[in-house]
């Protein structure tokens, strides 16, 4: 993948996953509007019980019909409109055929007595209860698409986002609707997998808040068992429920009353497990800023925690809690999200600020689309209720919110592009910046140009004051320092000794994967210490296939400043574009380049000089081929060995590269013998090059490990054409030919000579 496209990709998978993840919630919240604006026209205001088996009034509510009408608490109600009822289920059947504004003849049973009601349901549409939900729903909405924004980079964000989503869907989604039976029990099932779901990932979310607690460590398998307290409860549960609607009249081995005792029953034990777990780390883990993360979160949680052991002893004592502690008891969960948004600010829970900062002003174009979406379901709800009944308006409209959703994405894309360039231009400079830099590594070639031109665009890019490069050598398994800019080279060194000695380092660069400040690691004073010592404030791990290559370190900024959280970002993504190019350039090189030497391979020079020939005769250039010959190089392996030999080839072959032009190109032909190319070249300008080689050779004197100076010449075959013409295999071969007997000649006539002459059929 090109690298503009790897750097500005987004996840759009992720975005239309958040996208139909709002839609369905919308569609809840619309439907859950629509359902109580229609319960709200049949309500009597009762609160019934079916537990014993009898449709028994637990409380009345204040000035509403069934008040009016002289219902009382303790009163069963036996029948309506001549119909018999026993469960709410039966309830919920007879209302269903209710038409507003008509009245209703009740049959009650008070004290042995048969007592006969008339009453006309209605009530206003109880605007406070809908608020308390709307609101801890939206919050819950936001975190979870936050958290779902950066789900491939924590498995606690994922944790995170499918809880809060799972708690949202929950609170949005009507649980009870009156004169909606088959409503009521879809949604009675839903809530017990939901539920189901919250239980297993809950536990598993704190127990890696800060981190992986010790005990997890040593029993793994708790998670899988988390899992499966919870969903094994939910598809009980939820099964009974469905089975106990298909089933009326019958008895069910779970009936949804049974679920809801079972939900009763676990959620104190579920909420004591998550109070202790998170108190655990908030006292014990060793790392403070750890301890302060676990606590916001407990603090989180803990009005929930109240909550339901203050619900769970009412229960025990028979006290019954009205509209009023629902109210209340919603409002209450908004303190979750809003103390892990603290916690992700100030003390980077989940690394998500940078998601937090961008989506402030993202979220605003997401919250436009979704108040579109909003009113276009509000007002396609009752065409699609009389048209498909009210179980087919809710799929309808939530059909149609996702395919508004789809065709939302492309206007999102559009405007945060644009957003982009005039509210973060900076970030957008930047960003730019960093592709055309990704881009041009591969033209740089070889490993140390690569690492020189990247270090001194870091530095530019990122406003640091030095840079440097740390790869580690793929035979010998050792950082080195590939490159450095603005910065000593004695600093380089250490900090390649400092991932040499110290193997936790490293440790903590692979397991991280991405971009981590020098201050993350004050815990480890000596790390921390050595590296502030040397100048370096971020560093960047190279990790190729699970594997540490390397490492991107920069300064401390030009301005004093910290690193932000979005530069942070775009170098973690530059990063992987380092690793592709330098993992290319090594397997380039592998196979490009000569090991001992460095220079060009015999079959990709020939090759280069194939390509100069057919360039040469295309534009009727010049060009020059010279053969290179160590003079007498058996007799220096013979008196001082091979190694000394090989010596002598690397200092030749470096000579040779720093003597030529930076268009010329020479590799290693054979043995002792080099080919160098020299394109659009005359006859007098490749003798000249020529001369520059021989005498810069003939100058060297190159120190073996025995204490000798050993001094090195060599000589000369020099073929050039003025004009090339012909094909280009005859020219290529012919002109290496000519140079070769040239050089036979400058061998002949005493060695360490240049012996040039044009390209000629019959010298061949």
């Amino acid at each position: 993948m090109a690298a503009s496209e790897e750097l500005t990709r987004r996840p759009q998978q992720l975005w239309f996953a958040a996208i139909a993840i709002t839609a369905v919630i919308a569609a809840l919240l619309v439907m859950d509007a629509t359902l109580e604006y229609r319960s709200a026209a049949m309500r009597v205001g009762v609160m019934v019980d079916d537990s014993s088996g009898e449709l028994l009034i637990a409380s009345v509510d204040d000035g509403l019909p069934g008040d009016r009408a002289g219902m009382k608490s303790g009163d069963v109600i036996v029948g309506m409109n001549g119909t018999s009822v026993e469960s709410i289920r039966d309830y919920d059947r007879v209302m269903k055929d209710y038409q507003p504004g008509h009245s209703m003849r009740f049959a009650l049973q008070r004290d042995g007595n048969r007592v006969a009601l008339n009453l006309m349901p209605g009530a206003s549409f109880p605007w406070i209860r809908y608020l308390s939900t709307f609101g801890p729903v939206l919050a819950y909405l936001i975190l979870g698409l936050l958290c779902l924004l950066h789900w491939r980079q924590d498995i606690r964000a994922r944790l995170l986002a499918i809880l809060v989503l799972a708690i949202a869907v929950e609170l949005a989604m009507p649980i009870y609707a009156i004169g909606h039976p088959t409503l009521t029990a879809a949604g009675e099932a839903i809530y017990f997998v939901l539920t189901g779901i919250q239980i297993g990932v809950e536990l598993h979310l704190v127990s890696l808040i800060p981190d992986r607690a010790p005990w997890l460590k040593r029993w793994p398998w708790l998670v899988g068992l988390f899992y499966f307290i919870g969903l094994g409860m939910a598809s009980v549960l939820a099964t009974g429920t469905i089975v106990d609607f298909l089933t009326p009249g019958r008895t069910v081995p779970w009936p949804s009353e049974v679920g809801y005792n079972v939900v009763d029953w676990a959620l104190p034990v579920w909420a004591v497990a998550i109070g202790a777990m998170l108190s655990y780390q908030m006292f014990r883990y060793p790392n403070p800023r750890g301890r302060q993360q676990a606590g916001l979160v407990l603090v989180g949680v803990a009005p929930w925690v109240i909550f339901t052991l203050v619900e769970t002893g009412a229960s025990m004592m028979g006290i019954e809690f009205g509209e009023t502690w629902f109210n209340l008891t919603n409002w209450a969960l908004t303190v979750f999200p809003v103390a892990v948004f603290v916690a992700i600010f100030r003390y980077h829970l989940f690394d998500l600020e940078l998601v937090v900062r961008r989506t402030l002003v993202f979220g605003s174009i997401m919250a436009l689309l979704i108040g579109v979406l909003y009113a276009m379901l509000a007002a396609a709800w009752p065409l699609a209720s009389e048209l498909f009944g009210d179980t087919g308006a809710a799929w309808t409209v939530t059909g149609l919110a996702l395919g508004l959703g789809v065709l939302a994405s492309r206007m999102r894309a559009e405007l945060e592009h644009a957003i982009e360039r005039r509210v973060f231009p900076e970030r957008h400079a930047l960003r730019g910046h960093l592709i055309r830099l990704a881009a041009s590594l591969p033209v740089r070639g070889k490993l140390p140009l690569m690492g020189s031109h990247l270090t001194d665009e870091l530095c530019l890019a990122f406003r640091v004051q030095s840079s440097a490069i740390i790869m580690v050598d793929p035979r010998s398994q050792l950082p080195y320092t590939l490159a450095t800019a603005r910065m000593e080279p004695d600093s380089g060194n250490a900090l390649a000794g400092i991932l040499r000695t110290d193997p936790r380092l490293e440790r903590k660069l692979t397991d991280n994967r991405k971009p981590i400040t020098v201050n993350r690691l004050k815990q480890d004073e000596a790390q921390f210490r050595r590296l502030k010592l040397l100048g370096v404030e971020v560093i960047a791990p190279l990790i190729s296939h699970d594997n540490f290559i390397g490492a991107l370190c920069l300064g401390r900024k030009q301005s004093g400043g910290d690193f932000p959280a979005e530069e942070l970002e775009l170098l973690n993504l530059l990063s992987h574009h380092v690793v592709t190019a330098f993992e290319n350039a090594r397997l380039t090189e592998h196979a490009t380049y000569e090991g001992l030497t460095g220079l060009y391979r015999r079959e990709v020079i020939l090759d280069i000089l194939e390509r100069e020939c057919g360039r040469a005769i295309q534009c009727n250039d010049p060009i020059a081929v010279a053969m290179i010959d160590i003079d007498q190089f058996k007799t220096f392996n013979d008196d001082h060995g091979h190694l000394a030999g090989d010596l002598i080839l690397q200092r030749v072959a470096r000579t040779l590269q720093s003597e030529l032009r930076t268009t010329d190109l020479v590799g290693r032909y054979g043995g002792e013998e080099f080919l160098a190319v020299l394109p659009s070249t005359d006859l007098e300008g490749a003798r000249i090059a020529a001369e520059h080689m021989r005498t810069g050779i003939e100058m060297l004197s190159i120190p073996l490990d025995s204490g000798v100076m050993v001094k090195v010449n060599v000589s000369v075959g020099l073929a050039a054409v003025g004009v090339a013409e012909g094909r280009v295999e005859e020219l290529a071969r012919a002109m290496i030919e000519t140079a070769d007997q040239y050089l036979y000649e400058a061998k002949q006539k005493g060695r360490n000579r240049v012996i040039a002459g044009p390209y000629s059929l019959g010298v061949a």
